[in-house]
């Protein structure tokens, strides 16, 4: 089955690795997290870039993977072509969940949450012009996010009161505007998705996790593939950008 290596900044892919699994339960997953360099959302395109093909140089060898998922909204808005112009196998990207936020949308009011990278980038300009032209969208940058995703996984408690601050623009929203969706636009943020409806009751929550999933699925079906199993293995990075095996 295939061998699949999915790459983020810290603990955001660990939601498209539970979709992936829920899709291909005997594939084999290999989660490559930059600790070294955390977090993406910022860092300059040009150094982030540079970074991820060093990163990606160390680790294709290593791993062998069948497939790349790019389980970062930033690295994939920003160095999409250039790690598809490199390796010569299928590079999966991840991008805000605009579209279907948008087709789902009844007041036509639509929040997005994401990094600031991700906020202010051509490219998700680019996506709300495509596809959610009709739509108001309240876009909300925030990289305290990120790291309350990454503390909630090391056993650290949600501050409520600081995610209630940080996502007050949106309630206001749904109070004022009627906004009844919110794109998770940073693969960290489906981990805060609990406490996120804990401050936004009834509100739609979409994001990328199982869209990918199904994509992979779909690509898995039609590489030759070297994987004898299902397997789990995590790594973290040094500052040279070579790979620490954590298990």
């Amino acid at each position: 089955m295939a061998r699949i290596l999915i790459y983020d900044s810290g603990v955001g892919n660990q939601p498209i690795a539970r979709s992936i699994r829920q899709e291909i339960p005997e594939a084999e997953l290999h989660l490559l997290s930059d600790s070294a360099f955390f977090p993406y959302g910022e860092r300059n395109d040009k150094e982030l870039i540079a970074r991820v093909l060093t990163v990606l140089d160390y680790a294709m060898p290593e791993i062998e993977p069948d497939i790349v998922v790019l389980g970062c909204n930033t690295l994939s808005t920003i160095a999409l072509s250039e790690i598809r112009d490199r390796y010569e196998l299928p590079i999966v990207g991840v991008v805000p969940a605009i579209k279907p936020a948008a087709a789902s949308s009844k007041t036509k009011v639509i929040g997005l949450l994401a990094t600031p990278a991700t906020i202010h980038r051509s490219y998700t300009d680019d996506l709300i012009t495509k596809f959610a032209s009709d739509c108001e969208v309240i876009r909300i940058g925030s990289t305290e996010l990120v790291n309350m995703a990454e503390d909630k996984i090391a056993g650290v408690a949600v501050d409520m009161n600081k995610l209630s601050e940080i996502l007050q623009p949106i309630h206001e929203s749904v109070q004022r505007k009627s906004l009844d969706q919110v794109i998770l636009g940073c693969t960290h943020f489906p981990l805060l998705v609990d406490e996120i409806l804990t401050v936004l009751p009834n509100i739609v929550i979409q994001d990328s996790s199982d869209a990918i999933g199904r994509q992979v699925k779909r690509l898995a079906a039609e590489v030759p593939c070297s994987s004898a199993g299902p397997l789990h293995r995590m790594y973290s990075t040094k500052n040279d950008g070579t790979l620490i095996e954590n298990g």
